[in-house]
């Protein structure tokens, strides 16, 4: 499964657009114990702002890609990829009485994999314009 995301100003022009692949979710709960899972085999940032002169903002790293042989796309080689982010968090509820309930972590995990990163000055300043624009305070409020 996968997902992609458009940042766009006022449906005017679009900004970035985030795509992610292979996305995997598992929870498991009980009165004992939590479990999450998640896992992004492949995360993308774009800038997609009419100035762009470098598109990919944010990817996995080329040089990694190349090592692992990560570019075939036939079925067996899809299925070898290690994911590029993996969150695992394993949780113990422990109940001494209502007032005393606590927890704990068996497992804590965040494993997030080489990216390559080339952010142009105009997209950082596009962005800041877009956030500016998210919250005006109102007068009195």
């Amino acid at each position: 499964a996968g997902i992609g995301v458009s940042l766009v100003r006022s449906g005017v022009e679009e900004l970035a657009y985030l795509s992610l692949a292979r996305i995997g979710m598992v929870f498991d709960a009980s009165a004992a114990a939590h479990k999450f899972g998640l896992t992004v085999g492949d995360l993308r940032l774009d800038n997609q702002t009419r100035a762009a002169t470098l598109p990919a903002v944010l990817i996995r790293s080329s040089y990694l890609i190349r090592q692992r042989n990560l570019i075939e796309e036939t079925t067996s080689a899809a299925q070898k990829r290690v994911p590029c982010l993996t969150l695992a968090v394993d949780r113990n509820v422990l109940e001494y009485g209502v007032a005393n309930a606590g927890q704990s972590f068996r497992q804590l995990v965040l494993a997030v994999d080489e990216f390559d990163a080339q952010v142009e000055e105009s997209f950082v300043r596009a962005l800041a314009g877009f956030a500016a624009t998210l919250h005006t305070p109102r007068a009195g409020a």
